[in-house]
């Protein structure tokens, strides 16, 4: 058997707070010594939303590089610790989607 994947991997990502279309980005988490480069998902077009969407799972990102309102829920368990899930914009509607195995959930609020 092989061993389950452990790289993220993410198609089509939407903020969980309005719905809209997020676009890759590399953010600074932490500071000064402490800081380091996180790859993940942000940019939401609404307002100044400050949604990210990374291994933690979703979250605010303030200015000074700080996760804040941190939503890990729905997460996934196969084959892996629990992974938070993203929602993924598909051609005929909005599903949960596991980064690491890419195992799908029916997206609700």
């Amino acid at each position: 058997m092989l061993p389950p994947p452990t790289e993220m991997r993410c198609e089509n990502v939407v903020c969980d707070a309005h719905l809209a279309d997020m676009r890759p980005v590399k953010v600074k988490h932490g500071m000064h010594l402490y800081a380091s480069l996180l790859e993940g998902f942000a940019r939401c077009p609404v307002g100044a939303c400050t949604r990210f969407f990374g291994a933690e799972g979703y979250c605010d990102l303030t200015r000074d590089g700080d996760f804040t309102n941190i939503r890990t829920e729905p997460y996934c368990s196969i084959q892996h610790e629990p992974q938070p899930m993203y929602i993924q914009r598909a051609p005929d509607r909005l599903q949960w989607v596991c980064p690491i195995c890419k195992a799908v959930a029916p997206f609700h609020r």
